[in-house]
């Protein structure tokens, strides 16, 4: 199979927008890569053309694109570069749906070389090419949406700018990985997260890219031991999208792998230091596989034992863990402050685990179910699975549910407040003792004193871990 290549190129408007205080950037060239067309006769390459070989049409638009110093025959080498032509031959490419012609258009496009410039057009081909999966195409993308002018005034389109730009960082583009990086930390776009931008920062970086190793650095001073240590584990777990997803777009906020695209997001906590993890039910139904990513490393896991009754699921994992303990009392009391820790939303708010705190608003669920406790502690899609622990960090119940919010609208005209629900902590324990193993490796908590309340959530943290589902 030929090689593709990607025509070197220099676009100096490749800019964020002012508000975010960045210098203007010179984004980084494409990589030339050799195409075996360029080393064969001008009639052989013509006869590919005609016969729809995409590769041979790449070889014409470079010629003219790049003035031939990459051709290897002579009469290659005679031919003048001629911008317009290149554009010609670009569109047959991009007719052809070959990305690296739409990309390569979208380029000439934006910058008016060759063609009269058109950013609607080359949006229009970046789109195209971006939705092939080429990280380059998706930067391109997410630079233009970032720097939309209406009536000669900036008006970004952060929220779009941000998903283009996540998806090129994922494939390994360092300057959309500086780019997200400061989209987190502003909080344009993404919901701020100052963890997931310093991870970001910190890959750019490792890239080479000096100004990102300066904004990681003054980044680490302002963060949390523990924030800044989070950040530098998802850096060096990160690995760039594996060139196998070409033509396909991975979903927003998760490096993929390259079998699949994950369908689904949960939260879970390792409940034994062998690799038992608990979860929901819910979150795993229907898997073909699944993944279990902690702030190290990400695992793939089996599905050992589920209960659709209590919506619960016991997933294993091989390796040492640091595992969550249980609460020694049989019972929550109602108002005790209670907490959850999960990942919420992960492909819009971000990879890094949340905490809410709330307290025990009843101790039975919906419609007075015994197995359930009503919380008020704010939970989203994401959060179940995840743990609900007490002031000592210790799990007193499982996130499995959050009132319907349109369901109550519409049948009582108003909308409920932090109205959600967790299994029982009973309930759980009694599931997992139909597995011998993990029963007998789970710990629950002798006579301890009151912890501070970033003591406990970060004993909770430790073993809460994120299910991703494919």
């Amino acid at each position: 199979m030929m090689k593709t290549f990607i025509r070197a190129f220099t676009i100096m408007s490749w800019l964020l927008c002012t508000s975010l205080g960045l210098a203007k950037e010179e984004i980084p060239a494409g990589d030339f890569l050799s195409n075996p067309w360029l080393q064969k006769p001008l009639t052989a390459i013509m006869t590919a053309v005609n016969s729809g070989d995409t590769d041979a049409v790449l070889a014409m638009a470079t010629i003219y694109d790049t003035g031939t110093k990459f051709g290897a025959t002579a009469e290659i080498q005679d031919i003048k570069p001629d911008l317009t032509k290149a554009v010609q031959w670009y569109e047959k490419g991009a007719k052809l749906n070959d990305w690296r012609a739409q990309y390569n258009l979208a380029v000439l496009y934006y910058d008016g070389r060759g063609v009269a410039k058109n950013h609607s057009k080359a949006k229009e081909l970046f789109h195209l090419a971006a939705e092939s999966g080429d990280e380059m195409a998706q930067a391109g993308l997410g630079m233009l949406y970032l720097n939309i002018e209406i009536g000669g005034k900036p008006y970004p389109w952060y929220k779009d700018g941000a998903k283009w730009h996540l998806l090129a960082a994922q494939g390994g583009n360092w300057y959309s990985q500086y780019t997200i990086a400061t989209l987190y930390e502003a909080g344009l776009g993404v919901v701020k997260d100052p963890v997931e931008a310093l991870k970001w920062f910190l890959i750019s970086a490792s890239n080479g890219h000096e100004p990102a190793l300066v904004q990681a650095n003054r980044m680490e001073r302002t963060l949390s031991p523990n924030q800044a240590e989070t950040a530098r584990a998802f850096a060096k777990a990160f690995a760039p999208r594996s060139s196998a997803t070409k033509g396909r777009v991975p979903a927003m906020g998760m490096e993929v792998t390259a079998q699949t695209q994950p369908r689904g997001f949960g939260s879970g906590f390792i409940i034994t230091a062998s690799g038992y993890v608990l979860s929901s039910c819910h979150v795993t139904e229907g898997a073909k596989a699944i993944k279990v990513r902690t702030a190290k490393q990400t695992f793939d896991a089996r599905l050992i034992e589920s209960d659709p009754d209590n919506d619960l699921v016991l997933l294993k994992i091989e390796g040492n863990f640091t595992p969550a303990t249980f609460a020694k009392e049989p019972t929550a009391q109602l108002g005790q402050t209670v907490f959850a820790v999960g990942f919420p939303l992960p492909d819009l708010q971000g990879f890094s685990p949340k905490v809410t705190k709330g307290v025990i608003s009843s101790l039975r669920g919906i419609q007075d179910d015994v197995r359930m406790y009503q919380i008020d502690a704010a939970v989203q899609p994401g959060n179940s699975g995840g743990p609900l622990a007490d002031e000592n960090g210790n799990i007193a119940g499982v996130i499995v549910a959050r009132l319907n919010d349109a369901f109550v609208v519409q049948n009582t005209g108003s909308i409920a407040q932090n109205v959600n629900y967790a299994v029982k902590k009973s309930y759980s324990m009694a599931f997992i003792e139909n597995n011998q193993e993990a029963s007998k490796q789970t710990q629950v908590a002798g006579e301890t004193k009151r912890l501070p309340f970033e003591e406990a959530v970060e004993k909770v943290r430790k073993s809460t871990v994120l299910v991703v589902v494919y």
